[in-house]
């Protein structure tokens, strides 16, 4: 997987390739963020997800989101 844009949306989410949809702040903390900009006060966050699959279970300090980043 190449490099991708993820649009922050209403409620302050972003669809994470890696993480599904989490809260933009945590993305905002993740090593694998390229750039931010923002476009009428939401955030668009450049990054590259890297090739290891979608969702994987590896465990490190930030591959574990906390619960109050995830929504429902």
């Amino acid at each position: 997987m190449g490099v991708v844009e993820l649009h922050e949306d209403g409620d302050g989410y972003l669809m994470c390739p890696r993480r599904g949809e989490i809260d933009v702040q945590w993305c905002l903390g993740c090593p694998r963020r390229i750039r931010v900009s923002y476009e009428g006060g939401r955030a668009v966050v450049v990054c590259d997800p890297g090739s290891d699959p979608p969702h994987d279970r590896q465990t490190g300090p930030l591959r574990d989101v906390p619960e109050d980043f995830r929504i429902y």
